[in-house]
């Protein structure tokens, strides 16, 4: 962000140059760049359009006393900005992303969450908001819905972007309830992030609406407790360990998709650890080798392209063994070059496939072990 902002004012001076959002934020110190002119800390859309109203159409040059506004005359200790009732806010402009369908189709409900995970940028953003988490009244949704659908007909899902949708049963059943009687909304399909405890308690809800729900994605993190307890996910000060998989099994059992996201840990340490924190048999359900040896590529110089490998997975799609062959058969000749570029990039994608060698270490082997020794010989170079 700040390079973009240097490139910017230097070669437009006299831009007023404003940034928000997480990283601002939770780093005001940033405005002590000269290519910053303000920094919004909390929610933005009111104090940017004080700010543009005071630039554009009264002329004052001054933001200091903007609720939020930080710039580099004035204290960086500023107390976030919250707005304090959601169904103020306007809907968003939208026409200016028609061409994005993600975008056009995404819907706001609730902001912030309950949840005190260590890692999470909503935690830390929203802890001085009281109550850290702040709904929309579901009747202002359903409209927002309404008037969505009406602007794009052919849309056939919504993407639901809070941070945790199913904090509240009794809310997320009203929601359900309401769109499966409204005509323009009842054929629709909608995807929306749920913790593992949240799923496991609202399961009979998820259980009458399936046929609403497009995706849900799940924050497994780990399935050791200690890392998770490290990481602050806890439920009631139990461990998230059987909830992982209590989520998992309720949403396989509903034939209802879903993605999870795993966090690893920082350096590799021992593949009976690994296998603790993500299983062999749950993992090979959430990675998706295809892309895998793609990207491993795409951010080297050692890109192979998706044509030469669709065949062989399409032959081997439900043989991890094979599948990894397969990897390794493609980059057995410059594996250790694409990690080391990777890490030359610091680029997080080398801890990663670090992970994923010594994974493979212990649960593949090919008939001639071939494979097998270069993933080991690789990891250990890796380790020295």
């Amino acid at each position: 962000m700040i390079n973009v902002c240097e490139f910017i004012k230097r070669h437009f001076k006299n831009i007023l140059i404003v940034v928000g959002g997480y990283g601002p934020s939770l780093y005001p110190e940033i405005i002590t760049n000269n290519c910053i002119d303000i920094l919004i800390k909390g929610e933005g859309e009111v104090p940017f359009k004080i700010i543009c109203d005071n630039y554009f159409k009264k002329n004052i040059k001054n933001f200091d006393n903007i609720p939020g506004v930080i710039t580099s005359k004035n204290n960086q200790k500023k107390d976030f900005y919250f707005v304090s009732d959601l169904d103020y806010l306007p809907y968003p402009v939208r026409k200016y992303i028609d061409g994005n369908n993600f975008a056009a189709n995404v819907i706001l409900t609730s902001r912030g969450c309950v949840y005190k995970c260590k890692f999470c940028a909503v935690n830390k953003f929203y802890k001085s908001c009281i109550p850290p988490w702040r709904t929309r009244n579901i009747n202002e949704v359903v409209k927002e819905l309404m008037f969505l659908k009406k602007r794009r007909p052919n849309i056939k899902y919504f993407e639901i972007f809070d941070d945790e949708f199913m904090i509240n049963g009794s809310r997320v059943k009203d929601f359900f309830t309401k769109v499966s009687k409204i005509n323009s909304l009842k054929n629709m399909r909608y995807s929306f992030a749920a913790r593992a405890n949240d799923i496991v308690n609202n399961k009979e809800i998820l259980s009458e609406y399936k046929y609403l729900i497009n995706e849900v994605f799940c924050g497994i993190e780990s399935f050791n407790s200690d890392f998770l307890e490290n990481l602050g996910k806890l439920y009631n000060g139990k461990q998230m360990v059987e909830y992982n998989i209590k989520a998992i099994n309720i949403l396989e059992k509903n034939k209802i998709n879903f993605k999870c996201g795993f966090i690893n840990p920082a350096r590799p340490k021992t593949a009976e650890y690994l296998e603790e924190h993500l299983p062999i048999k749950i993992r090979d359900r959430f990675i998706n080798w295809q892309n895998l040896i793609i990207n491993l590529g795409k951010f080297t110089n050692h890109e192979i392209p998706y044509n030469a490998i669709e065949g062989d997975f399409a032959e081997n799609k439900n043989n991890i063994y094979l599948r990894f062959e397969k990897v390794m058969k493609y980059y057995e000749k410059n594996i250790f070059a694409v990690i080391s570029d990777l890490h030359k990039q610091g680029n997080n994608l080398s801890v990663y496939f670090e992970n994923f060698f010594i994974y493979t270490m212990k649960y593949v082997k090919t008939a001639d072990d071939k494979y097998y020794k270069l993933a080991t010989n690789s990891f250990n170079k890796l380790l020295k």
